[in-house]
């Protein structure tokens, strides 16, 4: 269940911020996948094609370690019927414990029990949009795929990030992290200045390991 990490795709003239790390991981690596980030889309897939296809996750990963998905808050059991589009927020988690747990897990043996949250299949053909998937993950999923994901560059909404510097500004500050802003080097607290200042937009934010 290896993740391959990939080129970071192109991202035209959007701004960009870059962390680079010696061999240490980012501090609150994982705590900055689970804010959330926008996937671009283009029609509607299936969850199974937008996971595999789109955020390029392994199959087996897929299988065996992603045990609950929600689609518009909803739990999902059927990864082909189900489709997200434009517009959709998906969320990625691990087992989680409890009957609650078990009861969100896909095909679990007590989904009857969620039978009026269950996602249900629209079997309609969904109108052709271009946009972006609003994704979630939690628990060991955002620490497993976080590296691979932010390797390739996710695309965040600047306030996003400042809320993440604020509470992770101390260990940032001790780390030995490299920060570039449109491949300018920039310190964190002038980042969060500049970031306060984009409000909404979305960029492209990436943590690469640059070994000293």
């Amino acid at each position: 269940m290896m993740l391959r990490r990939q080129d970071q795709p192109p991202t035209g003239s959007r701004r960009t911020v870059r962390f680079e790390t010696p061999t240490e991981p980012l501090p609150g690596l994982a705590a900055l996948v689970r804010l959330g980030f926008a996937a671009p889309l283009s029609g509607a897939l299936s969850v199974r094609r937008f996971l595999l296809d789109r955020l390029t996750l392994p199959a087996d990963y897929l299988e065996h370690r992603i045990s609950t998905i929600f689609l518009d808050g909803k739990p999902v059991d059927d990864l082909d019927r189900a489709r997200v589009q434009p517009g959709s927020t998906l969320g990625l988690s691990a087992a989680m414990p409890g009957i609650a747990g078990i009861t969100m897990r896909r095909n679990s043996p007590v989904a009857a029990l969620r039978a009026d949250i269950t996602h249900r299949p629209q079997e309609a053909d969904l109108p052709k949009l271009c946009g972006s998937v609003f994704v979630k993950a939690f628990n060991l999923v955002a620490v497993e795929i976080g590296p691979f994901l932010l390797d390739r560059g996710i695309d965040l909404v600047a306030s996003s990030l400042v809320f993440w510097l604020r509470d992770w500004m101390v260990l940032l500050e001790q780390s030995r992290v490299r920060v570039l802003l449109d491949k300018l080097p920039v310190g964190l607290k002038e980042l969060s200045s500049v970031l306060e200042d984009l409000g909404q937009e979305t960029l492209r934010v990436t943590v690469c390991a640059v070994p000293t």
